[in-house]
């Protein structure tokens, strides 16, 4: 029995080493972030370790390593999403980019909870910047309304037990807390719906309506999405330092001579024109600094007016005007 025991005992420390070592070929790969590109080969080896390493974590009940190695996986596919979304912007497939900039928000702020974003105080794993980076990216955007659901609620289950829960039955799990290396939601079985609402601050930005052709059937992408190319095209890499300032600037109203009575109004009120400035003698609007790292190209214009390009470029902050 001693021999069993001390047998035993090696087995486990050998898989011990085994997973310390698994465990810093992660971290050495979450830190290498800034040479990694879209489809690289390691991101699968990296994804299917660590899920095998969190299913053995949860076998032995090491809830801590579980927990962990969740934190990771959500790194992982916040810079997984985050290049991805910024060769989808080089590439104007705009609307997938914008829903993975959405979900990288969403991550972050749920990883925050249980992990410490600047590692070490030196944002090892690049989560500060690509939040920053995010958040500038959002505010260059189009987008100003989108779809709101209404709903009433009948029925709702626990993620991590299933079982069925309501204010008065709860089933003690807490949402936003990691049970087993996965995280608890509430998740909606039975609702009816009451509404579909135009709102400018949802609660989650993927629900960006659309114009849909009538003959066809299909979607019309009718954004214009200057803004976003401007700055994608002067930034060399997705990791590229780069600032933003965003100021409200007096324009007079008949430099929009172009925007249709029935378009939005330039001042960015998602009200239509006719409805909002087009009596006034000037009009507010967004103005965009954006600080590039490098000095761009001659191609490259000073402002953007409405989709317009106008002047020459100017370097170190190129100017765009914010509209649609």
């Amino acid at each position: 029995m001693e021999n069993e025991f001390c047998t035993c005992q090696g087995v486990r420390e050998t898989d011990l080493v085994q997973t310390k070592e698994s465990i810093e070929h992660i971290e050495q790969h979450l830190a290498n972030i800034t040479s990694r590109k879209p489809g690289n080969s390691r991101d699968s080896e990296i994804t299917r370790l660590t899920v095998e390493l969190k299913r053995q974590a949860v076998e032995n009940d090491e809830q801590a390593l579980a927990k962990t190695l969740w934190c990771y996986q959500a790194v992982h596919r916040c810079q997984n999403k985050y290049i991805h979304s910024f060769y989808d912007m080089k590439e104007g497939y705009y609307y997938g980019a914008w829903c993975a900039l959405e979900h990288i928000e969403n991550t972050l702020d749920a990883l925050e909870q249980h992990f410490e974003l600047d590692v070490d105080g030196k944002d090892s794993y690049k989560l500060l910047q690509i939040r920053k980076n995010t958040e500038q990216f959002q505010r260059l955007f189009p987008y100003k309304l989108f779809n709101s659901i209404g709903a009433v609620i009948h029925e709702m289950k626990c993620s991590i037990c299933e079982r069925p829960i309501s204010l008065r039955n709860p089933c003690g799990h807490r949402a936003g807390e990691i049970y087993s290396g996965e995280m608890c939601s509430k998740v909606i079985t039975k609702a009816d719906l009451l509404e579909v609402s135009l709102v400018e601050r949802p609660a989650q930005k993927y629900t960006v309506p659309f114009i849909v052709d009538k003959n066809t059937g299909k979607t019309i992408d009718h954004y214009n999405y200057a803004y976003i190319q401007y700055a994608v095209d002067n930034l060399q890499h997705p990791f590229s330092q780069w600032d933003l300032k965003v100021r409200r600037r007096k324009r007079l109203v008949s430099d929009f001579s172009h925007v249709g009575r029935n378009d939005y109004c330039p001042c960015g009120s998602t009200r239509k024109f006719k409805k909002c400035c087009i009596r006034k003698k000037y009009l507010m609007r967004n103005h965009f600094d954006i600080g590039i790292p490098v000095k761009p190209g001659e191609d490259m214009p000073a402002v953007l007016d409405n989709g317009v390009v106008r002047g020459k470029p100017r370097f170190p902050f190129e100017n765009v005007e914010n509209g649609k």
